[in-house]
């Protein structure tokens, strides 16, 4: 069988148990990428994360992953079913959250959802890893369900 590289959009979710099969979403800007990978299953999901709570705007016609409230719990039940315990060997990933240079970001959405999210984790007990957040870059993430290992590219967003 061919490799299949699924892309993913605004609020989108995708779950592969294909270890062929790799995960993508392109230009994360304050958007947030949350990839999720069940170590032992070969299991990964990956939600394209837009704003951090469904009080920030209409949410009506918008995927349940458009919202960081309700898009972790959702990548977390398509991977695991449930949200991971001590014994699940899991890594969980955030990419994006970055913060503009210029006046239109008087919002810091960046920032809110990167906050949100780590909220959100930390309210359960989940380990991540958010080394690729922050600064002024737009990034590209493609997660590859083999091994869970995700590459980055990089976009300066200096204005």
């Amino acid at each position: 069988m061919d490799k299949m590289v699924k892309v993913i959009g605004l609020g989108e979710c995708e779950v592969s148990r294909d270890r062929q099969d790799s995960i993508k979403t392109y230009a994360l800007a304050s958007c947030v990428g949350l990839v999720v990978y069940d170590c032992r299953e070969k299991v990964l999901g990956m939600v394209h994360i837009v704003l951090p709570d469904t009080k920030e705007a209409d949410s009506a016609n918008k995927s349940e992953g458009f919202f960081a409230d309700k898009a972790v719990p959702l990548v977390f039940g398509k991977v695991f079913g449930r949200y991971p315990d001590k014994e699940t060997a899991y890594r969980v990933h955030l990419f994006g959250g970055c913060t503009a240079r210029n006046a239109s970001d008087i919002f810091n959405v960046g920032e809110r959802n990167v906050a949100r999210i780590e909220q959100i984790l930390r309210e359960r007990n989940i380990k991540y890893d958010k080394t690729n957040t922050g600064g002024h870059f737009s990034r590209t993430i493609e997660a590859y369900v083999e091994d869970g290992k995700v590459t980055i590219k990089k976009q300066n967003m200096m204005m």
